[in-house]
C-alpha cells in the first residue's frame, strides 16, 4: 500500500490493495514519509476508507489541521452510531464535521469555555435517539481526551447526528427543532396532552413534524387528493382541525409556506390522538 499524501507526522492518505482512498491515523505514520513509500500498517491507530469520488483537497486540508485524536475519536463515534443510524451517503461529511467540532470543543474545554447548549431539552425530546447515541459518544469523548465535558456538549454531537441522518444541513437541523417547538406551544396553548414520557403519539407527531419540515425546507408537498373524502374527519374532529389550520397560519407567516390539505388532514389525525389520550398518572 502506497501514501500517496502527507497530511500531517500523523495522519496520511493511501490507496488500499482495492484501489480505495484511506485515511492512516497513528502516531508517527506520516514522519519523514513522502508520496509513493510504502504505508507502514503497524503504525495505524485508526483508518477511514473514503467512498464514493476522490477526496477533495479541501477535505483533505481540513483534515491535515485537526489533531489524530480528534480524528480517532469521530471515527469511532461514527462506528459506534452507524449500528443504529442510517446516513452512509453523508458518511464523509459527518466525519469532517465531526472532527472539527471535537478538535474545537475539547480545546475550548480545556480552557474553561464550555458552551451553554440552550437547545439540549428539545434536542433531548425531538432527536431522542441521536441524543441516546451522543451521550455515549460524550463518554468516549471524555475516556479518550482524560476531560470531564458536560451534557451539554452531547447536545451538539446529537446535531451533527441527526443533520446526516436527515441528509441536510446543520442550519435546517436547528430551525426543524425550532419549528417543532413553536407547534409544540401551539398544542399546548390548546390544551393537547405532550406527554414529556414520550408515548407512542407524542414520538408518532414528533416523526412527522420533522419530516414536514424538511418538506418545507426541500419545497416539497404531498400530491393533492380528493379533498371530499376527508370530509368525515373534518365533521368528527373540528377542534383538531381548527388547530391544524393554526399551525398553517404559522407556517405560512414565518416561513411563507402554505400546507397541502392532506398535510393538514395528517396533523388534524395525529392531534386529535393527543388531546383523547389522558395524563399519566404520577
Amino acid at each position: 500500500m502506497k501514501i500517496i499524501r502527507i497530511l500531517s507526522n500523523n495522519a496520511v492518505v493511501y490507496r488500499n490493495d482495492n484501489g480505495e482512498e484511506c485515511i492512516a491515523l497513528g502516531k508517527g505514520v506520516g514522519f519523514k514519509k513522502k508520496f509513493g513509500d510504502d504505508l507502514d500498517t503497524s503504525l495505524i491507530d485508526n483508518q477511514f476508507v473514503k467512498r464514493g469520488d476522490s477526496m477533495t483537497d479541501i477535505f483533505l486540508d481540513m483534515l491535515s489541521s485537526i489533531p489524530p485524536l480528534c480524528l480517532a475519536v469521530a471515527e469511532q463515534i461514527i462506528e459506534l452510531a452507524k449500528k443504529r443510524l442510517r446516513f452512509d451517503e453523508n458518511e464523509e461529511s459527518l466525519f469532517l464535521a465531526l472532527s472539527d467540532h471535537i478538535h474545537y470543543a475539547v480545546r475550548r474545554h480545556k480552557k474553561g469555555e464550555d458552551i451553554k447548549n440552550l437547545m439540549l431539552n428539545d434536542i433531548k425530546s425531538f432527536y431522542s435517539k441521536e441524543y441516546a447515541i451522543a451521550l455515549e459518544a460524550l463518554d468516549v469523548m471524555n475516556t479518550r481526551f482524560k476531560i470531564n465535558m458536560p451534557e451539554d456538549e452531547a447536545g451538539f454531537i446529537a446535531l451533527h447526528l441527526a443533520n446526516a441522518c436527515n441528509q441536510s444541513e446543520m442550519k435546517e437541523t436547528m430551525r426543524s427543532a425550532k419549528i417543532i417547538k413553536d407547534i409544540f406551544a401551539i398544542l399546548e396553548r390548546n390544551n393537547c396532552n405532550l406527554d414529556l414520557n414520550q408515548s407512542l403519539n407524542y414520538n408518532r407527531i414528533v416523526t412527522h413534524l420533522k419530516y414536514l419540515s424538511i418538506r418545507i425546507f426541500n419545497h416539497e408537498q404531498t400530491l393533492e387528493q380528493d379533498t371530499s373524502i376527508y370530509d368525515d374527519i373534518l365533521e368528527r374532529m373540528p377542534f383538531a382541525n381548527t388547530i391544524a389550520v393554526e399551525i398553517d397560519n404559522y407556517f405560512t407567516s414565518t416561513y411563507e409556506a402554505k400546507l397541502t390539505h392532506d398535510e393538514k388532514i395528517f396533523l388534524t389525525l395525529h392531534i386529535n390522538r393527543l388531546l383523547q389520550e389522558k395524563p399519566k398518572a404520577l
